[in-house]
């Protein structure tokens, strides 16, 4: 019997102890993704690192023909940054109220304007919450003009028929009420890349990402998430940008200076 089948049984002969399915069906997908990656560890071949040597000088020395960088369309923010890159997982941080979503939906219409796909999922907000907000985004209007029952200038019409068509046009995907298990998200992610051809993955937001097992402590379960997440990015060769909370500290941090630092990151010092 080999150490799959060992794992495999361990799970079965224990599944009464499991409070919830959820915590069964995650102790499965971990096993699923341990023979994943021992079969992908199978295959790998050794790279003379002289192989890559071309490839490499030639996007350093012809820059234009670089295509693995998707410019934010933010220049003061692409001269730090320079781009993201395929197979990177980035975050975003920012207290509530900051405008993280705000920031991400700009970031999705810039790069969807590139052509790339782009998918949009909010763990937070109803799709067509999220469509307000590209709609807005698109007309330069306020967001509030959704949420008041009063009669608005002409302009404001003309702005949201013209972001109705822009937004008919941008290869961008909304999902309702997705699942905010990880195993299904990362799953969705898959099918994404699979049907969609999509380049571009955001979620809105990190901390309400759940591996649905009492096993493990918020730190460690945020942890995995971000492994998870970064391992999947890199293996699908996408771009993933999530939106994470960062701690009250911020705002109380003595000094007066209110300078988010990665240790503000919410909830484990693995983001």
């Amino acid at each position: 019997m080999n150490q799959y089948l060992i794992e495999l049984k361990k799970i079965t002969d224990n599944y009464e102890n499991y409070q919830r399915v959820e915590d069964l069906q995650q102790q499965l997908y971990a096993l699923s993704s341990m023979i994943d990656n021992d079969k992908k560890d199978e295959i790998k071949t050794s790279i003379k690192a002289s192989d890559l040597v071309t490839t490499i000088m030639d996007g350093f020395l012809n820059k234009n023909t670089v295509t693995d960088i998707v410019k934010s369309g933010l220049a003061s923010f692409d001269s730090i940054i320079n781009g993201f890159q395929k197979g990177e997982f980035v975050v975003i941080g920012g207290r509530p109220g900051m405008g993280k979503t705000q920031f991400l939906v700009q970031l999705a219409v810039n790069m969807a304007k590139q052509n790339k796909v782009v998918a949009f999922i909010s763990l937070e907000m109803s799709a067509e919450m999220v469509t307000k907000k590209f709609l807005c985004n698109l007309g330069q209007l306020n967001p509030d003009i959704f949420n008041r029952q009063v009669a608005y200038p002409k302009e404001v019409e003309v702005g949201l028929l013209g972001a109705s068509k822009q937004l008919n046009e941008l290869p961008i995907y909304l999902y309702e009420n997705p699942s905010s298990y990880l195993n299904k998200l990362l799953d969705l992610i898959r099918r994404l890349v699979e049907d969609k051809k999509t380049n571009i993955v955001f979620i809105d937001y990190l901390q309400l990402i759940t591996i649905g097992s009492r096993r493990f402590n918020r730190e460690s379960e945020i942890s995995i998430i971000c492994r998870e997440i970064k391992r999947i990015a890199a293996e699908l060769d996408i771009i993933i940008i999530v939106a994470s909370q960062l701690s009250r500290q911020v705002e109380n941090r003595p000094g007066g200076s209110k300078r988010p630092q990665l240790s503000d990151l919410r909830e484990s010092g693995a983001i």
